[in-house]
């Protein structure tokens, strides 16, 4: 016989306490009702097991039935912790920048995304859900019991190589939440060569420490974040940086790294930097109004301002910069120069990116 759903046997007043191929141990609420009679007695006529019976009063049976679930649960969220540390291993081992988790009524199908190609990876149970978000939401330190808005967070995990970066976005849908990982290591510019973009005049510039904003640009998931950390890695020892993100991307030990919030980006910020002696500010990546009213403040100061925009060229970012209301001519006075990057998909083995800049006189 197939067994019963936990689940309709516990509405019963039944709980399994122990299962093998020769026997069953029962607990059973008392006084036990109808249905749980009529399958007690089904199991006796039609199973070749010894099948033992605990009787137990309401109490007794509640308290056991909170005891199997909370075992439950905890075995639930230890093999999906498993299942997210595979995937996590794959798409970092196949150097993949995304994973994203797509909930539809059926089941939950994962992708990989790299250099900007998705590929199927595998399919979930729907019922896994809700204790894998709630997983995800605890190494995040986000909210559990908000389950209606989008929810932003980040978290580590340490691979048998390195420990993995993982920027997380949560997106309620019909079908339950939508789940994006991006993936960042310490290490990832190893994967592909740093040399084309280190002999551009903008990464010269940005070495140099020449004040103006200077914008990385490409589209999502083409390697700015890396190229970001690169550059500023590279002059951290000879100059003065600050790193403002929201949310920090990589934590790096000899990195000073602030998290962007809308307090920081006030106004007094502007006499902070002056004070600290900073030479180059970085800025993750600019999404607001506020925050490119932040990086134009502090390139006017006469600061070296290194930023990304999510654009699909240069031609792009500058209008990005129209749409905050900063024309062209406008952008000159503060503008440096515009790198433009993007992987280059005939190339499959190795990464490799294709760069197109320009450079603003001032």
């Amino acid at each position: 016989m197939r067994p019963l759903p936990h689940s309709y046997l516990i509405s019963i007043g039944i709980l399994s306490r122990e299962q093998s191929k020769k026997h069953i141990r029962l607990a059973v609420q008392q006084p036990p009702s109808g249905d749980a009679l009529q399958y007690l007695n089904y199991l006796k006529q039609t199973q070749s097991v010894a099948v033992e019976i605990e009787a137990v009063n309401e109490e007794a049976f509640q308290k056991a039935v909170s005891e199997f679930r909370r075992a439950q649960r905890s075995n639930e969220a230890s093999f999906l912790e498993q299942k997210l540390a595979n995937v996590l291993t794959i798409a970092h081992e196949n150097g993949c920048s995304d994973i994203h988790f797509e909930p539809s009524k059926e089941d939950i199908k994962i992708f990989t995304r790299r250099l900007g190609q998705r590929t199927f990876l595998e399919r979930w149970p729907h019922e896994w859900l809700k204790t894998f978000v709630n997983i995800l939401k605890i190494k995040s330190e986000l909210d559990i019991q908000a389950t209606t808005t989008p929810l932003n967070g980040q978290f580590s995990y340490s691979l048998p190589k390195e420990t993995v970066f993982c920027r997380i976005s949560i997106l309620p849908s019909l079908h339950g939440d939508c789940i994006v990982l991006r993936l960042h290591s310490p290490n990832q510019n190893k994967s592909y060569d740093m040399e084309p973009l280190l002999q551009t005049a903008f990464a010269k510039a940005v070495l140099e420490a020449r004040p103006g904003l200077w914008i990385l640009s490409g589209p999502i998931g083409n390697g700015k974040t890396t190229s970001y950390y690169h550059l500023l890695n590279r002059i951290k020892h000879q100059k003065r940086v600050f790193s403002f993100e929201d949310p920090i991307e990589i934590f790096h030990p000899h990195l000073l790294q602030f998290k962007a919030t809308r307090d920081l980006l006030a106004e007094p910020w502007m006499r902070i930097l002056v004070r600290q002696s900073v030479n180059v500010v970085g800025f993750g990546e600019v999404r607001s109004a506020e925050q490119l009213k932040f990086v134009v403040n502090a390139a006017l100061t006469g600061h070296c301002v290194l930023t990304t925009f999510h654009a699909n060229s240069v031609n792009g970012a500058l209008q990005r910069l129209a749409n905050f209301h900063y024309a062209e001519e406008q952008a000159a006075l503060f503008l440096g120069g515009i790198l433009h990057q993007h992987w280059d998909e005939t190339k499959t083995e190795k990464r490799s990116l294709v760069l197109d800049e320009r450079i603003f006189q001032h």
